[in-house]
């Protein structure tokens, strides 16, 4: 009887990112898997994602966040402009409040 003393080793890991020189040809779920594996995996250091085009990922996070912040702070303007108008015209009065309710109502 025969004993192995190593048995056969198969390699069922795909290549990470800095394996695979044409990232962009991969379907963005199997980009986003594989970026996800190489930031978690020990050892990993800044090196790993020098691929990584800083200046493209900043341009898609501006295109995604800047119109949902300059809409939020439209509405808040539109909003704290709102409740001056209605406190001129006599919102207080009409709805009897005092002393703690005025304050807390303009911070909504």
């Amino acid at each position: 009887m025969a004993r192995h003393s190593e048995s056969p080793s198969i390699a069922t890991e795909k290549p990470s990112i800095e394996q695979n020189e044409n990232v962009d040809a991969l379907p963005k779920s199997e980009q986003i898997r594989r970026i996800d594996a190489d930031a978690t995996a020990e050892g990993i250091s800044l090196d790993s994602f020098a691929h990584l085009n800083e200046k493209k990922i900043l341009r898609k996070m501006d295109l995604r966040l800047i119109p949902i912040l300059a809409v939020l702070y439209l509405m808040s303007f539109l909003d704290r402009g709102n409740i001056g108008n209605a406190k001129i015209e006599g919102l207080v009065e009409d709805l009897n409040m005092t002393g703690a309710f005025v304050p807390s109502a303009e911070i909504l």
